[in-house]
């Protein structure tokens, strides 16, 4: 993001993201806090660079199995140089 973690912390997905992003977010979001676990894939700038994603997300759960909150993990990192034939993995 080129921004100092004071800069992050507190802000919203639309913020630091932009409208696209944080509506598929916020989409996701809402269906883990229902009890869901999904994977996406969501595309979006990184310095100067569309790059792709992947996310795994699923509800937190307190000791009597209510859901409390979400986690979302990146477990594979893309970058698109623009090809039409693949992508470079890094």
């Amino acid at each position: 993001l080129q921004m100092a973690r004071s800069e992050i912390i507190g802000e919203t997905d639309i913020h630091l993201f932009g409208d696209v992003y944080a509506r598929e977010s916020e989409n996701v979001e809402s269906r883990v806090l229902q009890g869901q676990t999904i994977q996406t894939q969501q595309n979006l700038e990184w310095k100067d660079q569309p790059i792709s994603l992947d996310f795994i997300r699923f509800p937190l759960l307190d000791s009597t199995g209510e859901i409390t909150g979400s986690c979302a993990s990146t477990w594979d990192f893309q970058v698109r140089f623009g090809s039409p034939h693949g992508q470079t993995r890094h």
